[in-house]
């Protein structure tokens, strides 16, 4: 019994020994399938042909694996950790490069790394990135058919190396997909594709940042059949030239972010052509910027909130054509701060806004197409062309407002054959052609349709503040009011347009304008019908005839439902005196404009000027614009003896002055015709060169193509094209040259005139503020300048001259639109010098000169009021400001020996300018 009870303790004893073990043997093999598990999950397990590195900082030469040679390395699994240098020409077929993380494969410098139908792909237990590929000068890179996956850049080139082939390879969840400076590209790159299958891996997360970035290249990239998916950043373009044909541009990010919006392509400095492409689910479709040469054809844009954004391109060519641009949310569009243009052409774009867009609903105003130019209007050697394209209006849900076109700033510009169709019901403002502050606007055949009572606030054009202007066989009909013009809009011209109407209040709107309707032709056809055909709106006591002009057929327009307004002013008479026929008689001897160019209203501009609330400024701003064509022409005005007068009168004025001054910018701002016929020329050769680049690119696909023979076709079209871009920047070169040459004498001028009154004021500040603009293109404005333009748009344009309108193009931003309280000068005189109700204002400085420090007062002083004083310098800065209610100041100015001026302004309007001079 013993012997058995101790064997069964030792079986007993054996089985627990053997169940321990086995728990042991449990334990680990359970770890062993945690661990399986995971490198299956977290990463692909590393077994390898070739192992390069041990460590995250290891490096390693493919010299040292011996298997280099000029022959293919094939079906091989090549793990690294660290950096791996290829040191030796090294060719891969159908292999697969594990890399660990922070691991980086490094060509060496005039090294060849080709690789066809190979994968680099991370490795390891953990989901890190790993970091690239790098190129080095002199190495080429051949890639065909080749897959990149999680690295934070998947191909580094460093300058002057070259990238011989890139051809239908993957880039997937890498950072950046391609970043290259100063790279050759022999050939296209052809068939690419980059995009996220799933979120970037750690350091990183969310989607790519972009799929290729090209900074300064040597030559031409071309691109056919690129692939965009999932990108904040489709192509990043930096001073570079760029072709792109049959690109895809897709599933950016669904919100729009400030600091990184997604843009599809954004080109910065560069020369860049983007063809029959494919833009979807994207807020920004292209955006070209800083000085970017763009040539937008043939593209589709599809749910998008901003279409085509151009800006500071000056002297640029711009081209966008033929474009469809559907279920857009906020702008189809937009050429901002690109004057002076010696070529814009926008024209067969389509651009529908829909309430279906991905980005939901604006809050913010739309628009279709719009050219703003910031700042001063500019004169540009050639106009910009708005042709055969057509705007539909949001279906639901609209915005605060809607503009079908906005012109805002530009100088000659013509729009044809525009349409802007309003047919869905729309309770907010919106306009069919919003023109505010722009010279030589021809609008032509354009027609602009609605919904009638649907749009109770709807405006087919809008003309405000726009000068020199012709409006020629224009079609409105079913909006509230048909042509509006609001404000000063000299030397304008409506004729050949049909009304067809109905009108929910008028067909035509006078607001502030004065105007004249005669009988010419061809006249406006007056079809439809509104409550009131025409009217005027402003103070009786402003209206003059300001070579403004509204041809008809008859007048009244209806004899049954007159225009609404004092008819003498409104409606000439039918036998009218000299001195109004000499509105185009420019000698009044019965033969209008036979014989040269004429000033409207004769003696009462030159001689006695204008009366009423806002005479002074009328006199002042028209006086200036007649003085401008006298020193430009001396035959303007017939020199009769009232023209010599007012010449002879005017050499030495200020006014005189500041006309001459106006005419010296547009002059330096404006391209000679035989320089603008060479850009021009060789704008045509490098559209030429690079079709014929692109030609010669559709035969790479091509079975049996003689590509040696292409490829040296090719180089010699990249020759030319480089050295037509070479010519043209040069000649760009030269003119800025030229223009920053001749600013300090303008400047000079500018500095000797001592303002006398608010407009002359106003023109010198704001001038000077543009003459600095120009000469240094990062300038911006203090705070104080901010203050001393605001006061200046703040003031009603017809007292404060035409510098109002351009102070308020110096702060404009979208916010701060239609904020100023002077706009519409409705109950607001303005600050106004000449103020007969007023006592003449003087003030004394003592001592002067000085050194800086003295004793400013006030004559005719009046306790309480409120005074201001500005300092300027001999360039018409600001360089102090103050309000005061003392009649004696003590100002203490650490200023260098010079002249100064200081002003003195009163809350009448009343002002007095006093020369300073620190020693």
């Amino acid at each position: 019994m013993r012997n058995l009870k101790t064997t069964q303790f030792h079986k007993a004893h054996l089985v627990m020994k053997c169940l321990q073990k086995w728990a042991l043997f449990r334990f680990i093999f359970i770890l062993f399938l945690i661990f399986v598990n995971l490198n299956f999950i977290l990463g692909q397990s590393c077994d390898c042909t070739y192992d390069f590195g041990t460590h995250s900082g290891s490096t390693s030469l493919w010299s040292s694996a011996g298997v280099g040679g000029n022959g293919y390395v094939v079906d091989k699994t090549i793990c690294v950790q660290g950096t791996l240098i290829i040191d030796v020409d090294a060719r891969f077929l159908n292999c697969t490069f594990m890399m660990h993380p922070g691991s980086t494969i490094h060509v060496a410098n005039f090294t060849l790394f080709k690789a066809t139908s190979t994968n680099f792909i991370r490795c390891g237990l953990f989901n890190v990135m790993w970091n690239g590929i790098i190129t080095t000068w002199g190495s080429q890179l051949d890639f065909n058919n080749n897959t990149i996956s999680d690295a934070n850049i998947g191909i580094y080139c460093y300058p002057n190396s070259i990238i011989t082939q890139l051809i239908q390879n993957k880039f997937n969840r890498c950072y950046i997909g391609i970043e290259a400076y100063e790279i050759i590209a022999d050939r296209p790159f052809v068939g690419n594709r980059y995009y996220s299958d799933g979120t970037l891996l750690p350091p990183k997360s969310g989607f790519p940042f972009a799929g290729m970035r090209i900074i300064n290249t040597v030559g031409l990239i071309s691109e056919r059949s690129g692939f965009y998916e999932h990108m904040n950043w489709g192509i990043e373009l930096y001073n570079s030239n760029y072709i792109g044909e049959n690109i895809t541009m897709q599933n950016g990010p669904t919100t729009i972010a400030m600091l990184n919006p997604g843009i599809g392509i954004l080109s910065h400095g560069s020369n860049f052509t983007i063809n029959n492409s494919f833009f979807r689910r994207i807020p920004f479709g292209i955006w070209s910027d800083q000085r970017s040469s763009s040539t937008i054809t043939n593209n589709h844009f599809s749910n998008i909130s901003f279409g085509v954004l151009v800006q500071n391109s000056p002297n640029l060519t711009i081209n966008i054509h033929n474009n469809m641009m559907d279920t857009i949310r906020t702008s189809g569009i937009f050429i901002k701060d690109c004057a002076p243009h010696l070529e814009t052409l926008v024209s067969d774009n389509m651009i529908v806004f829909s309430s279906n867009s991905l980005y939901g609903q604006p809050t913010e105003s739309c628009f279709g197409i719009t050219i703003d130019n910031d700042g001063d209007r500019i004169e540009a050697g050639r106009e910009t062309q708005i042709f055969n394209n057509h705007v539909y209006q949001n279906t639901a849900s609209p915005p605060t407002s809607f503009f079908g076109y906005f012109l805002y700033n530009t100088w000659s510009i013509l729009c044809q054959g525009n349409t802007i169709d309003f047919g869905n019901p729309y309770v907010n403002a919106n306009w069919g052609f919003y023109v505010n502050n722009c010279s030589r606007v021809n609008l032509n055949a354009n027609t602009i349709s609605g919904g009638g009572i649907n749009h109770p606030s709807s405006t087919g054009i809008y003309l405000h503040q726009t000068h020199f202007s012709s409006l020629c066989c224009n079609t409105t009909s079913g909006i509230d009011v048909g042509t509006e013009f609001d404000g000063v809009c000299l030397d304008t011209r409506i004729r050949g347009s049909n009304f067809e109407g109905p009108y929910t209040t008028h067909a035509m709107l006078f607001f502030f304008t004065i105007t004249a309707i005669q009988q010419l032709y061809p006249g406006n056809d007056w079809t439809g019908s509104a409550p009131v055909d025409a009217r005027f709106v402003g103070d009786p006591i402003t209206a003059f005839e300001d070579a403004f002009i509204v041809s008809t057929q008859g007048l009244p327009f209806h004899p049954d439902d007159p225009i609404d307004s004092p008819p003498f002013w409104f409606q000439r008479p039918m036998n009218p005196d000299p001195e109004s026929s000499c509105f185009q008689d420019a000698d009044c001897d019965g033969t209008p404009e036979s014989i040269c160019n004429d000033f409207p209203n004769g003696s009462l501009l030159l001689v006695s000027g204008y009366g009423g609330l806002h005479g002074e400024g009328l006199t002042w701003e028209a006086r200036k614009t007649v003085l401008r064509e006298f020193w430009k022409d001396p035959d303007f005005g017939c020199n009769g003896n009232m023209s010599n007068s007012f010449k002879s009168a005017h050499q030495n004025s200020n006014l005189g002055k500041l006309a001459q001054i106006t005419n010296d910018i547009s002059s330096v701002l404006t391209v000679p015709v035989a320089i603008a016929e060479n850009l021009e020329d060789l704008s045509n050769t490098i559209d030429l060169e690079t079709q014929a680049i692109i030609s010669i690119d559709a035969w790479w696909e091509e079975e049996g193509a003689d590509l040696e023979y292409w490829k040296q076709q090719r180089d010699i079209h990249i020759v030319n094209l480089l050295d037509a871009i070479s010519q043209y920047d040069s000649i760009l070169a030269a003119i800025h040259e030229e223009v920053l040459a001749a600013i300090p004498s303008i400047q000079s001028d500018l500095g000797e005139i001592i303002p006398q009154n608010i407009m002359e004021e106003n023109d010198l500040y704001v001038t000077a503020i543009f003459l600095d603009k120009l000469v240094n293109l990062e300038y911006s404005l203090d705070s104080i300048q901010t203050q001393n333009l605001t006061g200046i748009a703040n003031q009603c344009p017809f007292d404060g001259g035409s510098a109002v309108i351009r102070a308020r193009a110096l702060l404009w931003s979208p916010e701060l639109e239609n904020l100023h309280p002077g706009a519409t000068c409705s109950g607001i005189s303005g600050p106004r010098s000449g103020n007969k109700n007023a006592e003449v204002l003087d003030i004394q400085i003592m001592p002067n000169p000085n050194k800086g420090i003295f004793d400013l007062k006030i004559e005719n002083y009046v306790k309480q009021s409120q005074y201001t004083i500005r300092v300027f310098d001999a360039q018409g800065k600001v360089i102090k400001n103050m309000n005061t209610k003392q009649q004696r100041n003590i100002l203490d100015l650490s200023r260098n020996p010079g002249i100064y001026f200081i002003n003195v302004l009163k809350t009448d309007g009343t002002s007095y300018t006093k020369k300073l001079f620190i020693i």
